[in-house]
């Protein structure tokens, strides 16, 4: 038997009986060990369940911080953080800063709802977000182009004659972000029994976007500063492109003087790792035999936060109707 091999032993009392075919299973299962069915979750059996890392691809539950309650005790902070994927400091600076964040992201809907009643009896209220609500199977659709004519913005897409009449007042929020990707190639040298990194080349980009949502659409527009033509700004425009962003957000706040404008997700995005993990792919780039024998193994691995930055926007819009 493997010694490094963790075995948990629970007592009698700690099992779950199933509410299908009535029999117990360990506290840490979220399904019965029988029959599959949902068990019933408690906040006890929360804190002997070991959560699981749930992947990015998976549909989920969110867990977001809304406002204190009045019978909020600082005190209880530690308590609270221990049912997050938060330490006690992320959680506290979050609610210094009175940010509607995910604290914690779990695989069931009963599990949220058990978390939720446990945090908001310790002074906390939250909202519980399905992944599915996020809408991450529809990407938001990325403008060429703006025009501005009164009270009427003209939204041109990108890579399409097609094109979308909003009024002013149609406007409701406008999402700063910032997306950061890095690839690493990397040759690997392997001969018998040994490996040696022979090669590595890092490349990192850097690029601002915009997210638009209009009181008729969930989806949203998208303004990436690369590829966008910045026309409507006039004699204004600059050469670089990332130095336009600005000017067009002033732009579209004299357009809808209404229009929420968020631009904290580059100070927060650093709270949302642990929760939304930050996109990373792993690719083979082939094989090289060598001539005296042993071979060379080429691969990238490159990360980006596009994602993540997406989920956060797409919250942001769920939560002002709400």
């Amino acid at each position: 038997m493997d010694e490094n091999l963790e075995i948990t032993r629970f007592s009698i009392e700690q099992m779950i009986e199933c509410p299908q075919c009535h029999r117990p299973s360990p506290p840490i299962r979220v399904r019965c060990l029988y029959c599959g069915a949902n068990l019933p979750i408690t906040a006890e059996n929360l804190q002997i369940r070991k959560k699981r890392k749930i992947e990015s691809w998976e549909k989920a539950f969110n867990i977001v911080l809304s406002e204190l309650s009045e019978n909020y005790d600082q005190a209880n902070l530690r308590e609270i953080s221990k049912f997050t994927d938060l330490k006690e400091e992320e959680l506290e600076a979050i609610i210094i800063e009175q940010k509607s964040l995910p604290i914690v992201r779990v695989e069931s809907k009963a599990e949220a709802e058990a978390i939720k009643d446990k945090i908001e009896f310790l002074g906390i209220k939250t909202l519980i977000i399905p992944d599915e609500s996020l809408s991450m199977d529809r990407p938001p659709r990325r403008l060429r182009y703006v025009e501005f004519i009164e009270d009427i913005a003209i939204f041109n897409l990108f890579n399409s004659n097609e094109s979308v009449e909003i009024e002013s007042q149609s406007l409701k929020i406008l999402v700063l972000g910032r997306i950061l990707k890095s690839k690493v190639e990397t040759i690997e040298e392997r001969k018998k029994k040994t490996n040696k990194l022979k090669e590595s080349f890092e490349t990192n980009e850097d690029e601002i976007l915009i997210d638009i949502y209009t009181s008729q659409d969930q989806i949203g527009y998208r303004i990436f500063s690369k590829g966008f033509d910045f026309s409507a700004l006039g004699i204004e425009k600059e050469k670089l492109a990332h130095r336009n962003i600005p000017k067009l957000i002033d732009k579209f706040r004299k357009f809808a003087p209404h229009l929420k404008i968020i631009d904290d997700y580059p100070k927060i995005r650093h709270f949302l790792r642990d929760i939304w993990q930050v996109e990373e792919q792993k690719s083979s780039l082939g094989l090289k035999r060598k001539s005296f024998g042993g071979y060379e193994l080429m691969s990238e691995i490159s990360t980006s936060n596009l994602d993540q930055f997406t989920k956060y926007s797409r919250l942001q819009n769920l939560i002002s109707q709400i």
